[in-house]
């Protein structure tokens, strides 16, 4: 990290050859009082120092230049001697490369460039580009106007050129840039016009080493006064917090000592006799020894690892000269379990601060996680405060900003001129005792474990992994302080119901309040007090809450509301009856809500006095601090709202929310609204809601009112300027009549709701395509760099696969969206980019998309995986009555129908749900499978709805099949009738359905979609996946049995240079089954290490393959040894490789004596760093106790 701080401004000037133009320049790059200026299209082919001194501010003394052609381009880099001094030019036809030397001793390159206008220039230019790259190593930043976009958004129009825009898009990738975040603006030139064309030509792209020079870094542009593109000025000053908070570090509890420090804090004499005090007061204890503990036991880890290194080094160069003492060797070695142990437990605290859960620690070096680190921190600075007219830049401006804001919106009770006639609405619910009994121990264990342990702590420091170690410490204390809490004596309760509010920007770019998303981070105890009163209420939220409600209830889903919406305005639409689809915004809906009216909707929902008495405390002794970088501000006494990070918040706020779809049921049912013959006309996600009501001007005010009553009542008030109409078969004079009434602009199909395009229509390509554009923008080419093999394995199957699942549970997307998303998966796998050739990609992607079981990696193949999501709806047609979307139409192709009619087994009840056409009711299954001649004659209206009831009843089933029967359909109905005559109807007994896949019956998309698999070839997966070697190696082991190595007979098969024999024993042919298992040299290293574990009979021998012998081999021992067994193959064929490996490409060889002895001490090292694997092969000597 560079300790030399400065601002860096990048200009495309439009030219220097006036001499006011030129004082103009020199009036902008003096008041940015920067330390490096890049300047581009100067226009001047000779710059003397005079002529520079008329541009340029007075410290920047020195410069380096490209000369303009004629008066087309030329660049400029001058710098401050003061900070840099500049060395290595090289000039090239479009840029100026030189690198800067810091007075700190660091160094970096910069190039300054200047993109040309024709593209087959543009070709050239990016080539130079890699040029540069390829002749330089070290820390890289390329600044300048570009004259190239590559992405839709860099631009205001869509006049794209999307194949230069690819062309660009791969040189960033291939040069594995990063791009410097533009904060406040979107484009950086403008033509000027009436009309302008605006474009982001204007960046700054850096490397990854670059990024830890310069952690902390901040771009902005400036106004654009005398050039028609944005100076743009990056500050690396950093931003030192103004008191170190104690936080609380996950690796501690790994670390020896760890336990005894907190028992010894915890048992440390404390005279307060209340409680919930004397546990706040020895949380304050334990948090000052543990911080001291840490300073003492791990203190700076990276010193310690420059000191290692350092010393390494040192024994290494001494054991070239001479023989190392038994002392030097046994400080050697420990100086190198040392490292790995420091180098471990760096990478532990740089992946808890990266705050990625999707990636384990290993899956990736340090570098990625402390990058990533960063860059949320650049993501979440906040340089820039407004409100109203006040704007804040200052620290000290921006705490005073934002604590006023939230005083007044926290902070202030809302003042109401009338309630609810809750009575009215609805009748009042029974009495709830079980949420009122004491706390027991079991129950806030439980609560604790279902805690995230690693979430960001609250005021106190202290995560819930903190009371998952030491819960035998805390017990007590915890449990006489929730004791204390069920008496109602909340009197200390505020010493520890405190939180930070961190501000994360809902936008890109936030600068507004209003347009950050506040999060509370509450004090560990408050938060799992919270915690148990959630996991009190979550059973009973599906009987207290309207089912058009599916936030924060177990088993309703999003796409419920989802289904509930688009189906509705689609039978809206196809009756055309005609609608308008209101989407509404709750203004600040969780801050702002009355904390009166949430008291009277507990009351009324049958809560008893003592939990309302809980929450009323929560709500009165609450207070917080704004955060603001890092920085928390002055306390806030809260007066009003529910946070958002509390457990018990949003139940709470949906048990409120209720009241709302209760006011538009009244109204329908009082005949103010008319009805709309569709299940529910509101739907409510949390805060998201959606209203249908008539294009009429009286039912226009009549839902305003509504929201006007609710808002005053409970102050959740509609904020209309974010709201929208959309019109449903309204003709355009009838539009035109009620617009002036709408409190809300008009909008049109299709929109964004949950996240999910929503439309009436089908969907067009321009609507699903900014699915696919998020997937790619998530895989910038720095991170496959940073990733091993498995890692980016598991960024495949937990991010760039769970955007389209997202989207495939409720949208049948066509063939060309999952080949696109297909296309970006694949080629970030094996070659860490968008796009791969076939030559990249190692195994078929039909087989990496399948279940291990069946010799894939378990990444989902997206078309299956959408059929057996989307057959959840058909299933819950007939077994969930209460979902909201039921009585609607609900879509999906013949692959699902017919899948879930295979998949159920179907009970004959009363025949109400059961469907005669369609479903397999009958011994021989169902009736298009035996009788499709029959089925063939029967509207498809009347096979989609007739159940068995309707159907038996009078036969009505002969009279549903129409026109003249042929020979084959008399035989099918003979023998349809002869089923049909003996059976009968149970009233009393309602239909059953079962799913057949899973041993419950009921249905689970694991299981349909393995389902879908069945027919295929299994593997024994096993040997591979379930050792405890690590993933890389179980990785590599995969690829051995899909025999997708590169070998030499591999690589012969495509023309590629290899070697003509086996480089191990020089006798055979090459192949990856010779070389573990055949080979007489490999062998050895298979009889040392077998017979090491009296195991000779293991030894391979004539075995086809590798993979072959491993299943094989296992099934001799028992089967408690075969996880053993199978990583210590692993290791041993990891090895073997290794080896070959190093024999090609290092031209080194070693004995398979050495190689046995690297192996030990690998498997050593692994345990040693704490890499997750265990000790495997210290099982030599133990005799058959394998």
């Amino acid at each position: 990290m560079s300790s030399c701080n400065f601002n860096f401004l990048v200009w495309n000037v439009r030219g220097l050859n006036d001499r006011a133009h030129r004082a103009d320049v020199r009036s902008v790059v003096t008041d940015a009082r920067c330390s490096v200026a890049c300047l581009q299209e100067t226009k001047l082919d000779d710059i003397p120092v005079t002529l520079a001194a008329q541009f340029l501010s007075a410290n920047l003394s020195d410069f380096l230049y490209l000369p303009a052609d004629e008066t087309r381009g030329g660049i400029l880099l001058a710098w401050d001697q003061s900070v840099a001094s500049c060395d290595s030019l090289s000039l090239g036809d479009f840029s100026l490369t030189a690198r800067l030397q810091f007075v700190d001793g660091s160094s970096q390159w910069i190039t300054v460039v200047y993109g040309p206008q024709a593209e087959s220039d543009k070709l050239r230019f990016l080539q130079e580009l890699r040029d540069i790259r390829n002749a330089r190593s070290g820390p890289w930043v390329v600044a300048g106007d570009f004259n190239l976009i590559y992405q839709d958004q860099d631009k205001n129009n869509a006049n794209l050129n999307r194949r230069m825009m690819g062309r660009y898009r791969r040189a960033i990738n291939d040069l594995s840039l990063h791009e410097l975040h533009l904060n406040g603006r979107s484009f950086t030139w403008s033509n000027g016009w009436t009309n302008p064309t605006l474009e982001r030509l204007d960046r700054i792209f850096y490397t990854s080493d670059w990024e830890d020079m310069f952690p902390q870094c901040f771009l902005m542009a400036l106004p654009s006064t005398v050039s028609d593109h944005c100076p743009l000025l990056l500050s690396t000053y950093p931003v030192h917090p103004r008191g170190g908070r104690f936080r609380f570090e996950s690796f501690w509890c790994k670390l020896e000592g760890f336990e005894e420090v907190v028992r010894e804090s915890w048992s440390a004499p404390c005279s307060t006799v209340d409680p919930v005090a004397r546990l706040d007061r020895k949380l304050r204890t334990a948090a000052r020894k543990l911080r001291s503990w840490s300073d003492k036991k791990v203190g700076n880890v990276k010193l310690q690892m420059e000191m290692a290194r350092e010393l390494i080094g040192r024994f290494d160069k001494a054991e070239e000269s001479r023989i190392l003492s038994l002392q030097e060797r046994f400080l050697h070695k420990n100086l190198k379990l040392k490292y790995l142990a420091l180098a471990s437990l760096e990478r532990t605290m740089a992946w808890q601060r990266s705050r990625i859960t999707w990636l384990q620690e290993g899956d990736a070096n340090t570098r990625f996680f402390h990058q990533q680190a960063a860059a949320r921190k650049r993501r979440n600075f906040i340089q820039q405060l407004e409100h109203n007219e006040a704007v804040a830049t200052s620290p000290e401006e921006k705490d005073q900003l934002a604590h006023e804001y939230f005083t007044n919106l926290l902070g202030s009770a809302h003042q109401r001129s009338f309630s609810l006639d809750m009575d009215f609405l609805q009748q009042q619910g029974a009495s709830l005792p079980q949420l009122e009994t004491p706390f027991t121990e079991e129950e806030v264990w439980a609560a604790i474990r279902d805690t995230p342990r690693d979430k960001a702590p609250g005021p106190d420091g202290f995560t819930s992994l903190f009371y998952h170690t030491c819960w035998q410490i805390l017990r007590q204390d915890v449990m006489e302080a929730l004791h204390q809490l069920h008496r109602m004596d909340g009197s200390t309760l505020g010493k520890v119901n405190k939180a930070l509010l961190t501000l994360l920007p809902k936008t890109q770019d936030a600068r507004n309040l209003k347009d950050f998303r506040p999060i509370s981070l509450l004090h560990s105890f408050a938060k799992l007090f919270a915690k148990i009163l959630s996991r009190r209420l979550a059973p009973l939220l599906d009987s207290l809450v309207a089912p058009n409600q599916s936030a924060f209830i177990k088993r309703r889903c999003i796409q419920d509301n989802f289904m509930l919406v688009r189906q509705s305005a689609k039978k809206l639409h196809q009756r055309k009856q005609s609608a308008l689809l209101l989407k509404l915004d709750i203004a600040q809906a969780f801050d702002s809500i009355s904390w009166q009216f949430i008291l009277e909707v507990l009351k009324h929902k049958g809560f008893g006095d003592r939990w309302c008495a809980w929450v009323a405390m929560l709500f009165r002794t609450a207070t917080t601090r704004v955060l603001i970088n890092g920085n928390p501000g002055n306390e806030i006494h809260h007066r009003r709202g529910v946070r958002q990070g509390d457990p018990i918040s949003p139940m709470i706020f949906i048990l409120a929310m209720d009241f709302l779809s209760l006011l538009f049921q009244k109204a329908e049912h009082e005949g103010l609204l008319q009805d709309l013959e569709i299940p529910h006309r509101i739907s409510l996600y949390a805060d998201d809601v959606v209203v249908f009501i008539k294009p009429a001007i009286e039912e226009i005010k009549v839902a305003t009112e509504i929201l006007s009553i609710f808002g005053e009542a409970s102050g959740l008030r509609t904020n209309f300027g974010k709201c929208s109409a959309m019109p449903i078969q309204c003709y355009e004079e009838l539009l035109a009549e009620i617009q002036p009434e709408l409190p809300c602009p008009v909008a049109s199909f299709p929109c964004k709701y949950l996240g999910l395009p929503l439309s009436i229509f089908r969907l067009k390509k321009e609507d699903l395509q900014p699915f696919v554009d998020s997937i790619a923008r998530r895989l910038p080419a720095w991170k496959s760099n940073q990733m091993s093999s498995i890692g980016r394995v598991t960024m495949v199957q937990a991010v760039l696969s769970a955007i389209p699942i997202y989207l495939l549970i409720a949208v049948d997307a066509p063939k060309w969206v999952i080949k696109g998303i297909d296309k970006i998966r694949r080629g970030f796998l094996w070659a860490g980019k968008a796009q791969a050739n076939g030559g990249c990609c190692r195994v078929a992607w039909s087989r990496v998309c399948a279940p291990k079981d069946y010799g894939g990696l378990g990444l989902p193949n997206l078309e299956l995986m959408g059929i057996a999501l989307r057959s959840r709806w058909t299933w819950l047609q007939r077994t969930s009555l209460g979902k909201p979307w039921q009585g609607l139409d609900i879509p999906g192709s013949q692959k699902e129908k017919s899948f879930v009619a295979a998949s159920t087994i179907c009970q004959l009840g009363d025949g109400q749900t059961i469907l005669f056409w369609e479903d397999s009711w009958l011994q021989e299954g169902c009736i298009r499978s035996f009788a499709p001649n029959i089925y063939d004659r029967v509207s498809p209206r009347v096979r989609r709805r007739q159940t068995v009831a309707e159907a038996l009843t009078d036969r009505r089933w002969i009279k549903d099949i129409a026109g003249a029967l042929g020979i084959q359909a008399i035989l099918e109905y003979l023998k349809l009738w002869s089923l049909l005559h003996s059976v009968t109807c149970i009233p009393t007994t309602p239909d059953s359905f079962s799913w057949k896949w899973e041993s419950s019956g009921q249905y689970s998309s694991r299981s349909s979609y393995k389902a879908l698999f069945f027919g295929r070839i299994s593997f024994l997966s096993t040997p591979i996946w379930k050792s405890l070697a690590p993933p890389r190696c179980r990785f590599f082991l995969w690829l051995v049995a899909m025999n997708k190595c590169w070998t030499a007979d591999r690589l012969r098969s495509r023309g590629l240079p290899h070697p003509d024999r086996c480089v191990l024993c020089d006798q055979q042919e090459e192949s990856i089954d010779h070389i573990l298992v055949g080979c007489p040299e490999s062998r050895q290293l298979w009889w040392w290490t077998l017979r090491a574990l009296v195991i000779p009979d293991c030894l391979p021998s004539n075995e086809p393959s590798f993979h072959l012998w491993l299943c094989g081999s296992r099934m001799k021992l028992r089967e408690q040894h075969r996880r053993g067994f199978d990583t210590i193959a692993t290791l041993v064929a990891w090895s073997i490789w290794k080896e070959r490996n190093n024999r090609i490409f290092n031209q080194q060889s070693k004995s398979w004596i050495e190689v046995a002895k690297a192996m030990v001490e690998e498997a050593v090292l692994w345990k040693s760093a704490n890499a997750g694997v265990p000790s495997i092969l210290p099982l030599r000597g133990r005799g058959s106790q394998i």
